[in-house]
């Protein structure tokens, strides 16, 4: 008896299907934004919308450590603070003319700016096991933004944000014994700052993935 088409075809298929070869290649994918296009990239550094000391300072200088790693070849200038940024151009907010005349100022084709919101410690107090164990940690949060322009319409060309929670310490009774741990909040601030430039600053970088490819005939 002849075999029907569509078990010709399924024969034919699986045929070429084992015949077939293939391997595994490494393949470098470039990374989502590629500061090297630029002649020039203005940095202001991030502001906070509390007075939070040198914090905002080194959340500006842990991100452009991260985007240089990443590409080394760009080239970025830094304006200092955002206040100081806009009185340069004689504007009082960051907008679209601000941008525009903040990267003509400065030779930029493209502006860097950001914002860190870090939350004051909050006691957060646990129960368990019918009372008999106790713990209260201060628990703070903080959340950084970064925005790329374009200097010459002052469009967004990237944006991105990323959230940490970390505990700056604690107390607790665990059936009569009581345990205590003591941070400052600059050191959790400091962890938490330090995870969130290295998440938002990932776009820059080049990505290493496998892939499956055919074997040349």
């Amino acid at each position: 008896m002849r075999p029907s088409f569509p078990r010709l075809a399924a024969l034919v298929l699986l045929v070429g299907v084992g015949c077939s070869h293939t391997h595994i290649e490494r393949v470098t994918v470039p990374p989502q934004v590629d500061l090297t296009h630029y002649t020039a990239v203005a940095l202001i550094d991030f502001s906070s919308p509390a007075n939070r000391g040198q914090l905002p300072s080194y959340a500006t200088h842990q991100f452009l450590q991260r985007v240089l790693e990443a590409q080394p070849n760009a080239r970025i200038m830094q304006l200092g603070t955002l206040q100081q940024a806009l009185a340069s151009v004689g504007k009082s907010q960051l907008d679209a003319d601000a941008i525009r005349a903040i990267g003509q100022k400065n030779g930029a084709q493209a502006v860097f700016a950001g914002t860190l919101e870090l939350t004051d410690a909050k006691p957060t107090v646990s129960v368990a096991n019918f009372a008999h164990n106790v713990g209260v940690s201060a628990d703070v949060n903080a959340n950084l933004a970064a925005t790329l322009y374009d200097a010459g319409n002052g469009t967004i060309v990237w944006t991105s944000s990323a959230a940490a929670h970390d505990s700056a310490g604690g107390v607790s009774l665990n059936g009569g014994d009581v345990g205590v741990g003591v941070e400052g909040t600059d050191n959790a601030y400091t962890r938490m700052i330090q995870k969130t430039t290295w998440s938002i600053a990932d776009p820059f970088r080049a990505h290493v993935v496998k892939q499956r490819v055919e074997d040349a005939q």
